[in-house]
């Protein structure tokens, strides 16, 4: 219980800085200038929609960052859960206004206003996404650890929700990514912030990468076993639940892999776990480097 009330207050007060702030952005300046190149009017479209897309997140926000302050530990989750799918969001429709804000020419009316408050917001988002990932590794824990102890069918719950939370700490990791990539268009130093990503990346990939590892020579232990004693209903059992994992860690590889290609961060290493999960020949034949990799690991 206590947990969740400093859970509650954390949140609370993290998801509400970054909506004043970016609501701010978007009541700051009228979508106004001139439409006479064709360029321009493109880029005037795309910025409205992309600034009504994140008046939609805010909208959105504010009414689940209230309910928070009131709510129980009982809905209190789910509630955490929504928001930090909103947050993602938002930070993800904030990346697409800046990318779009520096494709607007250099002499329209709205671009230095529109810059200087997406930097003034962006240069203090990033300590809200590293104290979100810390609260979910947190929360991933616990309920981990819950699961451990739990009955069948509440384990199973247990772990389709630590799943949920292991999904959202991917997008927050996107949203950090997203962030690097939106300071660097508008001029700005993300040299600390690709530091601490690239190496939270690494470890993420590095824990996926063993894991992956240990759940083939577990099913092919098992493989071996379940030939001798196929009636083994119980094995069975346990070799559909390891492939089940096995899949959801490969899926969570290739998402990283594919954000750490955004930085470019050298991948070799991690595409040829992938490699020698898939069998796949187009890997083989456009996977060069991996290829080679896979080899000298035996």
């Amino acid at each position: 219980r206590k947990g969740w009330e400093f859970m509650r207050g954390q949140f609370h007060g993290t998801v509400r800085k970054l909506s004043a702030g970016l609501l701010c952005l978007l009541f700051l300046i009228p979508l106004t200038g001139s439409a006479s190149q064709e360029k321009e009017a493109i880029s005037s479209d795309k910025l409205a929609d992309s600034i009504a897309g994140i008046e939609d997140s805010i909208s959105r926000l504010q009414p689940l960052v209230e309910e928070t302050a009131k709510t129980t530990a009982t809905d209190g989750e789910a509630l955490v859960f929504r928001l930090d799918q909103r947050i993602i969001r938002l930070i993800r429709d904030v990346a697409k206004l800046a990318r779009y804000t520096a494709s607007l020419p250099e002499d329209n009316a709205n671009r230095p206003d529109l810059e200087e408050r997406l930097r003034k917001d962006l240069s203090r988002t990033d300590q809200m996404l590293f104290q979100r990932i810390q609260q979910l590794d947190e929360r991933i824990r616990i309920n981990n650890e819950k699961s451990e102890a739990a009955s069948e069918t509440e384990k199973y719950a247990l772990q389709a929700y630590v799943h949920g939370l292991e999904g959202l700490r991917m997008g927050f990791y996107a949203s950090l990514v997203d962030l690097i990539e939106s300071r660097e268009i508008l001029g700005l130093s993300a040299e600390n912030l690709r530091q601490k990503t690239d190496a939270l990346l690494y470890r993420e990939a590095e824990t996926v990468s063993a894991r992956i590892e240990l759940f083939r020579n577990t099913l092919r232990e098992m493989g071996k076993r379940l030939a001798l004693d196929p009636t083994n209903s119980n094995m069975q059992a346990v070799v559909n639940e390891l492939k089940m994992a096995h899949a959801i860690e490969v899926g969570r590889l290739e998402s990283l892999l594919g954000l750490m290609t955004r930085l470019g961060i050298d991948t070799v290493l991690y595409r040829s776990v992938l490699l020698r999960e898939s069998g796949g020949v187009s890997l083989r034949l456009f996977d060069g480097e991996a290829v080679i990799k896979t080899l000298e690991d035996g």
